[in-house]
Formats: C-alpha cells, structure tokens, sequence
C-alpha cells in the first residue's frame, strides 16, 4: 500500500510545485503533505516508506544530487511522522475534527510539526548549492508555511472524505454541486483575473467567507473542508500569476499573504463546521432527552402539571388527561382552579398557590380536583419552583399523586377499627359478666362444700360417737369404700381397708359369710334394700356383731 502512497505523493507534488513563488521546489501550497498526514494518521505510521520513496523521488525529478535528495526525503519523512504523532497525541478522540479543542490541536500540530522537515529541507538545499546561503531564511520560512498549508487545506480534505459514505438525496446532491460552483466561481472571481485590470488587486479575500458558511451550516465539514481546498488552490495559482489581493512586488510578501489567507480561511471553515457539527450533536441529544422525558411524563401513573405565575396550564401530561376527561388542547392555557377545583375550596386551594410560589419546594398538601366527569379525586400534590437565568421564578411545576382509593381504603380500615373496637368492648362486657356469673356460681360451689365437708365431718362424729359404720361398694368398678369408723370397728390400719367385695367378705365370720354374699349378689340382681345382722372378725381376732 505504501508504493500507492508513493505514487499519489509524486502526483500531488507535481500540481504543488506549480504553485512555487521563489524556488522551485518551494510551493505555497504543498498538499503533499496533508495527503501524508491522512494517510499516516487513518492507516498507520508503519506507511512511511511510501512517504520517504514519493518525496525522494520529487527531489530527483528537480535535479537534487541523490545524497542531498535522500537528506531532504528523510527530514520530510521525520518531519511529517512528528506531525502525525503530535496530532494523535494531542486529539482525544478518534477523528481530530469531532470538538473543537482537537480541532485547534490538530491545527497546533501542523505548524509545530512542520518546521523540522522546512529546516531539514532548507539546510539540504543550500549545502547542494541549489539556493545560496543568503536565501536559506525566507526559504526555511516559506517552506514550512507551504508544509503547513498543505496540511490545514489536504489532510481534513481526505479525512473527512475517507470517513463512512453516507446517502445524500437527489436536492442535496444537487446543492452540494452548486455549492462547489459558486465556490469555484468566486476563486476565479476573487484569484482568477475575471474581473476588470484596476479590480484585480482590491482587497477581496474575504468574499469567499459566505460560500465557507454556507458549506459549514449545510454540509458540515464535507463542505467547509472541499470548499476550503477549492478557494486555497485557486488562490495558490491567481497569486502565482499575479492575480488577486495578495499579488505584490514582492514574491515573498505575496507568498506570505496567501498562506496567512489560507490558513485563516481553514482554520474559520474548519472551526465553523465543527462548532456547526458540535451544536446539531448537543441539539439532537438534547431532544433525544426530551423525548425520553415527555415519554417518562406520559407513561408514569402520576400527575404532572406546569403553571404559570397565573394558574393558567402550561403543559399537562396523559395521566392527567385520562384521569379528567379532557384533552391536552383543551386545558392548554385553561385556569386550573376554574377548570379542576371545587368551588368551595377555590380560594383555600389559590391562597396555597400564592403560598408554593415563595417557598422553593412543597410536599405533601392535600387537595381535591374535579373530573370531567363531575367526580372529585384526592390529590397529594410535590411543588417545585422553575426558574430562569436571572434566577426569576417563572413557573411552578406540580407532580400529584391521586390517593382517592388511599383514602376510602383509610376509612374502611377506620370503620373496621372502630367495629372492631365495638366488638372487643362488647365481647370485653359479656366476659365480664361472664366472670361475675362464674365467680359467683365458684362462691356458692365453694359455700356448698364446705357445708358437705361439715355434713361429713358431723356425720363420722355421729358414726364414732354411736359406733355406726358404713361402706359404698360401685358394682360397675368394683370398688369398695369403708368409712373410718367402720375401719376402727375391724381394727384395720388404713392401708388395710377392704377395697372389693372379696376383701369386705374375707372380714365377715365364716359361719355368716355365705349368707352375706347371698344377701349382696341378691341386692345386685333385684335392687331394693334389706336388713341383716352377722358378724366381723376384725384384725386383732375379736368378732363384731353388726346390723346391716
């Protein structure tokens, strides 16, 4: 690739060095150079070698000995790969040509770059003797504008060019054309001798400035970077041929002219456009927030609304739309408190208004709007005060939240609370009576066995005291029951006590017991009641005669 590079670098030198005011090989324009640069800075530096083999083999077609013209394409080669390597330094972006700052820097690189290549090429061209000594400053000095110049008109030129195509349409492409016309008409009205001989030399530099607006406001740095090349090279070759402003005398006060007009000429095209191109990027990002804010308004379930000092609506969103019945069109410019407040609260809610204007922000007030619909709706309403660059409030922007469900859930829940309460009250009263009942009904249980235990207790002093014993005996269990006095009857200790009608039986005398447990089986079998008279054996041996 860098033998094509080689090949464009010579083809761009032979149209450079027409071009030439006070050497030959000096041009006031070398586009040379902005051609290497693009190409370094897009593909690489490893492309150098294409530089160094077009810039030497330029030095041989005009007649430099090969040692001195390998000097001059090695300082070219070093000079331009510090340009390129300046550049990429100082440019925080991808492209020098995205902000206007890397613009600047890209500009700042091609004249602090350029002058090693001029000092090079300058002290090569006077140790050969094709220049004496005496021209080695004017030399040096247009060579590096020349250098420069090339770069500032060539460089941005194939840069922008090189970028991603874009589809125009048919009525752009066709303004782009006229745009390129009008361009070339003015260089050759301005450089180009078409105007009368006593016009030729007026001061006309700056009647190119409209076409490089134009190219800048309509086709951004395409246009200001074609335009700018076109006006350079037309002013490049009036001047050469004497025409224009900045034909004088002098050939070096022309050449120094000229490339003070190129270089401010792209240095304004440029930084136009860029700023052109900076404005449209913050526009569009702008209104990409925009959008996405008015969508953020439009999709969130609240209300967001916008007054002025007046009351009167500045802006409404969906919700408030859906919520109330009205269209948007309808409520532009409507008062708010004759079109949604309750007449009875009209002047509470406006002194309020007046009251959110002075404070910086408000939350949390409550109040109600009426629908389309005649239905009212509970607002709790988040003010904040909008204001302009003199720090003047200008608007009041409200966001409501509609509670209207909040609250009847609230006063259910508050129904229920108090229903709830009335239950526990009622529940807490029936217990209580409850308890009264309960405890009296404990009292008189309590009455009543204490008069059983002294009936009891009365009944076994009777028993001991007339000597009566008595015994219970559950036929279903078994169990067999003796009172105390019996037990002292039968000598028996307490752990000894009969517990069944076996062991009742084994105490009765064996003569009597076979009729004691006829007597009881029968009792068992028919019910009823019957006397008995036997007798017991009790523990010490002794026998007890007893009457059942």
């Amino acid at each position: 690739m860098w033998g094509a590079l080689a090949v464009s670098y010579v083809a761009a030198a032979a149209v450079s060095l027409r071009w030439s005011l006070i050497h030959a090989g000096v041009s006031a324009l070398w586009l040379p150079g902005g051609l290497a640069l693009a190409i370094l800075y897009r593909f690489g530096l490893a492309l150098w070698p294409g530089v160094a083999v077009g810039e030497f083999a330029v030095q041989l077609w005009l007649g430099v000995p090969p040692l001195a013209a390998g000097a001059l394409a090695g300082g070219s080669t070093i000079g331009l790969l510090f340009a390129t390597y300046l550049t990429r330094a100082l440019v925080s972006g991808e492209s020098p040509f995205d902000h206007v700052a890397d613009l600047y820097k890209f500009i700042a690189a091609a004249l602090l770059a350029t002058p090693v290549g001029a000092l090079i090429g300058a002290v090569g061209l006077s140790l050969s003797g094709a220049v004496d000594w005496s021209e080695f400053g004017p030399i040096a000095w247009n060579w590096w504008l020349g250098d420069a110049m090339g770069i500032l008109v060539g460089a941005p030129f194939l840069l922008v060019w090189m970028e991603r195509p874009q589809r125009f349409e048919a009525f752009y492409v066709l303004e782009g054309a006229s745009l390129l016309l009008v361009a070339m008409l003015v260089g050759e009205v301005v450089f180009g001798g078409w105007l009368p001989t006593r016009a030729l030399n007026y001061p006309l530099a700056f009647v190119p400035l409209p076409v490089f607006i134009w190219a800048a406001l309509r086709f951004g740095l395409r246009g200001s970077a074609s335009t700018c090349l076109i006006v350079a090279v037309l002013a490049a070759s009036g001047t050469k041929m004497g025409y224009g402003p900045f034909a004088r005398g002098s050939a070096t006060e022309s050449l120094l002219l000229l490339q003070v007009f190129i270089a401010i000429s792209a240095a304004t095209a440029l930084s136009l456009a860029v700023v052109v191109i900076e404005r449209t990027r913050t526009e569009t990002a702008l209104s990409q927030e925009k959008a996405f804010a008015e969508r953020l308004v439009d999709t969130a379930p609240v209300i967001v609304l916008l007054l002025d000092l007046h009351g009167r609506i500045r802006h409404v969103n969906r919700y408030l739309e859906q919520m109330s019945g009205y269209r948007r069109d309808e409520l532009l410019g409507a008062d708010w408190f004759a079109s949604f407040v309750p007449p009875q609260q009209r002047e509470r809610t406006r002194a309020a208004f007046t009251q959110a204007l002075e404070a910086e922000q408000s939350r949390g007030s409550v109040s109600a709007i009426v629908t389309r619909g005649g239905r009212e709706r509970d607002i709790e309403w988040h003010n904040t005060l909008l204001r302009d660059a003199e720090g003047q409030v200008t608007e009041l922007l409200a966001v409501g939240q509609d509670i209207t469900e909040r609250h009847r859930a609230e006063r259910e829940l508050h129904a229920h609370h108090l229903r709830l309460e009335e239950l526990v009250r009622e529940r807490t009263e029936e217990l209580a009576s409850t308890n009264e009942k309960l405890a009296g009904e404990i009292a008189e249980r309590e009455l009543v066995a204490r008069e059983l235990g002294e009936s009891e207790r009365r009944l076994l002093e009777a028993q001991r005291i007339a000597r009566l014993g008595s015994w219970e005996w559950e036929v279903s269990s078994g169990v067999w029951r003796c009172s105390e006095e019996l037990r002292r009857i039968l000598a028996l200790e307490s752990d000894a006590v009969p517990e069944n009608r076996e062991e009742f039986l084994a105490c009765v005398h064996e003569a009597d017991r076979a009729e004691v447990g006829a007597v009881l089986e029968r009792l068992v079998q028919e019910g009823g009641s019957f006397l008995l008279e036997h007798r017991l054996v009790g523990a010490d041996g002794g026998e007890r005669v007893v009457q059942h």
